[in-house]
């Protein structure tokens, strides 16, 4: 037996991003090939899942949505071939209007709470909302707006005055058209009543970008015009009409110098954006009214309309295979102007690099969860959506993970996301699913072999710690010689290895909802284990260990692992 061991480790591996081993590699260094990785299904997994909370239209690809919250907070959603709204994401109430499953939808929210949408083929759409003062059953005749609301309201020749109700099958003298969403198990007291109309003043401006801007609706990106902005006239008290009249206050536009893929409100104003180059909105001339805008940036741009978000007062955009954010700074005359932090994604510049062409990142977004405070990016590379998470609490990128994401938006503090193939609506960030999706949680080595070169290696022991949930159940595997078929493969439980007296918080995020691991309430309790394996019997010049967490709910953290194993200074003889 030979006198020396050869052993390969990593410790204080902490959420397995670092990996230690005897091979030169230098603490806390990550090597191709080397790095422990989270992954579920196909994709990398960062600790973030999803929970299926509704089904916005079954079979559809989601795409396009708002987050309206003048009224009552209330998530917008295009999908297929239907716009639906919201107020929990569970139940989902139809508009009533058809629209074409091809083309983006654009939405925005007028300082009144109306909700406007536009795509580039169908006509423009104007839901007037209100809240109900008392609850709709499916059944009833009339329903019951708020004096404050009721003037949105049309009959086919009559607006609608404090004291009437509107009556939606056809009965009685304040008969409106146009009324949708009711329907089985009505409306509580609060609930939104819409009335979808065609505004005949907003016609021939259809957009796929809408921006609600010093109380006139901008409208860009329309067919075979996608380098004008359209805006309308200026809205106030006796004409909040003037949002969206395009036609009887006057049409305006203006020519970018591009095609217009983006635009936003925040950080402090506003950004238009195109394929390359970025310009800020400055407001509307006094006397003649035009709009004006200024250049920052000639080079950078978005791909479309999804790729740009607030992030709590800091822009940021995705474009052009960058990421960069908008940082206002003082300029020389001590005015504050914006800034490109053209440092801000060098960490992960390869990835931004290994981006199909801008003309194929269609599915490309941002997402800010403004709770957790982390940003969503997602990119095609190779045919195929991935998405990079940046945390901006504690600054830095996380790895990647695969994610069907057709649109995505925030409601109550809470992140959700529309799959873009089956119309189902998931909360995100939750650390599970229970859309018969299953969690796959694998961590795995590299290849490990001697230092000094590849030697025939006889196995010995594997021993690793750190701490999991309650009712965890993980198998662990050993492959040897570099098959891809396990020599070794036995599933473990939680009651066999865990330290019950020993149990620590570990928070929510990314872990599971309420009651994961066996916990009650709100927080987390994952316990201390240890486990060792004896793998005498198993010889080869190159080991890899993969160990696998699947479950609802479950948690698994592993610190430290130590496989052993004695070089012979030989490889034994081919016996064929």
């Amino acid at each position: 037996m030979p006198s020396a061991l050869f052993e390969a480790r990593a410790d204080n591996m902490s959420l397995g991003l670092n990996l230690n081993t005897d091979r030169n590699l230098k603490w806390g260094e990550i090597a191709d090939g080397r790095a422990l990785r989270f992954e579920r299904n196909a994709g990398i997994m960062t600790g973030p899942g999803f929970l299926l909370r509704g089904t916005v239209n079954s079979g559809s690809p989601g795409e396009g949505s708002l987050e309206a919250t003048r009224i009552r907070p209330t998530a917008w959603v295009k999908c297929g071939t239907k716009i639906r709204y919201s107020h929990d994401c569970v139940t989902w109430y139809d508009t009533g209007v058809t629209v074409t499953t091809a083309y983006r939808q654009g939405f925005v929210e007028a300082d009144n709470g109306d909700v406007f949408s536009s795509n580039q083929t169908d006509t423009n759409l104007r839901f007037a909302v209100a809240k109900a003062t008392v609850a709709i059953a499916a059944t009833d005749i009339t329903i019951t707006v708020g004096a404050e609301y009721i003037g949105k309201f049309t009959t086919s020749g009559n607006v609608l005055v404090n004291g009437d109700t509107i009556a939606y099958t056809g009965k009685g003298a304040a008969t409106l058209t146009g009324v949708t969403g009711i329907q089985a198990g009505g409306h509580v007291v609060d609930s939104l009543v819409i009335q979808s109309s065609n505004p005949s003043t907003w016609v021939e401006e259809k957009g796929t970008i809408l921006l609600n801007y010093q109380g006139r609706m901008l409208v860009m990106n329309v067919l075979r015009r996608e380098e004008i902005v359209y805006y309308s006239g200026i809205s106030d008290l006796t004409n909040p009409a003037f949002f969206y009249d395009f036609d009887g206050n006057g049409s305006y536009s203006k020519v970018m110098p591009g095609k217009c893929t983006a635009g936003i409100i925040g950080g402090g104003g506003g950004y238009i954006f195109m394929e390359k180059g970025i310009h800020e909105l400055l407001g509307f001339h006094p006397q003649a009214g035009s709009l004006l805008t200024r250049e920052i940036s000639a080079n950078e741009g978005a791909y479309n309309q999804n790729c740009v978000v607030d992030m709590d007062g800091q822009v940021a955009f995705q474009g052009r295979k960058r990421l960069l954010p908008i940082t206002l700074t003082l300029d020389p005359t001590g005015k504050a102007a914006p800034f490109l932090g053209d440092s801000f994604d060098h960490n992960v510049r390869p990835w931004f690099e290994s981006h199909d062409d801008g003309e194929d990142q269609a599915d490309a977004y941002l997402k800010w969860d403004s709770t957790q405070k982390i940003c969503k990016i997602g990119g095609i590379v190779n045919g195929a959506l991935q998405t990079y998470v940046y945390d901006k609490q504690n600054p830095g990128f996380l790895p990647r993970e695969n994610r069907p994401v057709g649109t995505s938006f925030m409601l109550n503090g809470k992140s959700y996301f529309v799959d873009r193939t089956n119309g189902k609506c998931y909360e995100d960030d939750i650390g599970r699913t229970n859309d018969t999706v299953p969690i796959a949680h694998i961590i795995s080595t590299g290849q490990i072999s001697h230092d000094k070169g590849r030697k025939f290696l006889k196995g010995q022991y594997l021993s690793y710690e750190g701490f999991m949930t309650q009712g965890t159940l993980h198998t662990i595997r050993l492959y040897i010689g570099g098959s891809t078929t396990a020599s070794f493969e036995k599933e473990y439980s939680w009651e066999d290895l865990i330290d019950i007296t020993k149990g620590r918080p570990v928070g929510l995020r990314g872990i599971g909802l309420s009651t994961p691991g066996g916990s009650v309430g709100g927080t987390v309790t994952a316990y201390p284990f240890q486990n060792d394996i004896i793998i005498r019997g198993f010889n080869e010049d190159s080991f890899r260990v993969e160990w696998e967490v699947t479950g609802d709910g479950q948690f698994m953290q592993i610190y430290t692992w130590l496989l052993s194993a004695h070089p012979t200074k030989r490889q034994p003889r081919d016996k064929r």
